[in-house]
């Protein structure tokens, strides 16, 4: 497993006390693996996986679910979070095209298309290259 593996043990700031009055009180999942889930079901379905597989499960940009069968799957950012990254992506190419400067054009445009195909590197490249007034940081 990569970093996520921490995640279970983590805890945030103030013994995971939410600072926004009202908002819910964080899973110890951190919504990347499916609530009920146990540590043991997850690093035993993490080890049988091989290959691509494996590498679609521990990515960046992946989340965790069941399938219909209550079998563990990986799910791209893109298909989970597909409605909100797409407002987001529209947002992101309407800036593009109210900017002048071409890197951050390039750069927004870039991560619009990323957040519809969880293909983050041509965006990555971009955002390095980026010569402009502002640098935008944008998560997935």
């Amino acid at each position: 497993m990569r970093n996520r593996n921490t995640l279970l043990d983590l805890q945030r700031v103030e013994n995971d006390q939410a600072f926004v009055r009202g908002a819910p009180q964080k899973q110890s999942s951190a919504n990347f693996y499916p609530a009920d889930a146990t540590r043991q079901e997850i690093e035993a379905w993490f080890q049988q996986l091989e290959g691509t597989a494996r590498t679609e499960a521990t990515g960046f940009f992946t989340t965790i679910r069941r399938d219909r069968d209550g079998n563990l799957i990986s799910v791209p950012y893109s298909t989970e979070y597909q409605g909100p990254l797409a407002i987001a992506a529209e947002q992101l190419r309407l800036a593009a095209r109210a900017t002048d400067e071409p890197t951050l054009r390039h750069c927004l445009e870039t991560r619009a298309t990323a957040f519809a195909t969880s293909d983050y590197l041509e965006n990555d490249v971009a955002w390095m290259e980026l010569d402009s007034t502002i640098e935008p940081t944008i998560g997935p």
